[in-house]
């Protein structure tokens, strides 16, 4: 999903549980600190999650996510804690 939200994304960056890593050593800034259009990406799981930043509310951020919650080929969109992510500058 956040491949086709980001077209421009190199296509090299592996799973994502490997996406922050990929960014960080092509100079691309990786923190905790969430703002849309970021992209929001935690190593949770077998193979991590990315998903697109869409707003942000304090503590909170609203996200667009692919296969989120196991449901394949799903758009959905969430709100969460937004510690639950390192946050992807480009």
């Amino acid at each position: 999903g956040v491949k086709n939200w980001k077209p421009t994304l190199p296509n090299n960056w592996g799973n994502a549980n490997q996406w922050d890593d990929s960014a960080r050593a092509m100079g691309i800034a990786v923190n905790g600190t969430p703002a849309v259009g970021a992209i929001a990406q935690t190593d949770a799981g077998g193979w991590g999650h990315v998903a697109l930043v869409v707003g942000v509310n304090g503590n909170t951020v609203t996200i667009q996510e692919m296969n989120g919650n196991y449901v394949l080929f799903s758009v959905q969109t969430r709100s969460t804690s937004a510690s639950e992510f390192n946050y992807i500058h480009l």
